[in-house]
């Protein structure tokens, strides 16, 4: 059985594995390397809110790695992602101040 010359032969289809190991790997390295570098010594709300960007992008790479090349793409990965990407900027408004913290004592 003769392939015609225009037909190019079928890809196998990407792992997805490794793309979900790879993404959320890479957004927990970028907290470690943000929390580290740049933002080392910040105040707690400034830290927690950079870890919680960090792991949005890790989330939005999966959900933007998935989309071409595996049989099952993970769509769903930017819910979590854009969950986390909102939440330091509502935290920015909800920081509790000296007293609050002492009457919760």
């Amino acid at each position: 059985m003769d392939i015609p010359a225009h037909v190019a032969p079928a890809r196998p289809p990407r792992r997805i594995g490794p793309i979900v190991a790879g993404s959320l790997m890479a957004g927990f390295v970028a907290a470690l390397v943000l929390v580290l570098g740049p933002f080392a010594g910040a105040p707690e709300n400034v830290i927690s809110g950079t870890m919680l960007l960090a792991f949005a992008g890790g989330w939005a790479l999966l959900a933007v790695l998935s989309l071409p090349g595996p049989s099952n793409p993970q769509q769903w990965a930017a819910a979590p992602a854009g969950l986390m990407a909102l939440f330091p900027f509502q935290q920015k408004h909800r920081m509790a101040d000296r007293r609050t913290l002492k009457l919760l004592k």
